[in-house]
């Protein structure tokens, strides 16, 4: 991973702030210290990075039909703890999905985005409303005959039990 971290800083759209951030997030991993302050700053640095570019493409992208773009933007929101911002950005997704030509991609990313909605769910604590995003990913998965997502089923399972239990209280 180091090693490819080092070529990575080598790419000509990265300055000397990211590639000091870079030498620091190196030290600290060489230190043995994992998830420390600053492999944390290291991540909100990329996530700018990703974000700055997703929106250079939504600005650039016209009349193409890029569902993608409107997912990877969901994930740095959601990484950002912005699970309103997600969840508008998987609307985006879905809305864009329906125009995608190629079916393998939209109904991969109907899978993703209904999934996604199911994890945001869990994270806000709200485990009836993941169970109904999870059930819909998974029962599309199966209709596509995809298999993007193989621990889909188990987890719908877990959060079955998750809400089965809890209204036995």
């Amino acid at each position: 991973m180091e090693a490819k971290l080092e070529t990575l800083a080598k790419h000509p759209e990265f300055d000397a702030d990211f590639r000091q951030r870079l030498q620091a997030l190196l030290a600290e991993w060489s230190a043995g210290q994992r998830g420390g302050p600053i492999e944390k700053e290291f991540q909100s640095a990329l996530r700018s990075l990703a974000w700055d570019a997703f929106e250079r493409s939504l600005s650039v992208k016209g009349t193409r039909v890029m569902p993608g773009l409107y997912y990877n933007r969901s994930l740095v929101l959601f990484n950002r703890d912005d699970f309103a911002g997600a969840r508008r950005e998987l609307q985006a997704t879905l809305d864009e999905s329906t125009r995608e030509g190629f079916a393998p991609v939209r109904q991969q990313l109907t899978v993703y985005s209904h999934a996604q909605l199911g994890t945001i769910a869990i994270k806000e604590g709200d485990y009836r409303e993941a169970l109904r995003w999870y059930r819909m990913a998974d029962d599309e998965q199966t209709r596509f005959g995809g298999k993007w997502m193989p621990d889909l089923n188990a987890t719908r399972k877990k959060l079955e039990t998750i809400v089965g239990s809890s209204s036995d209280r």
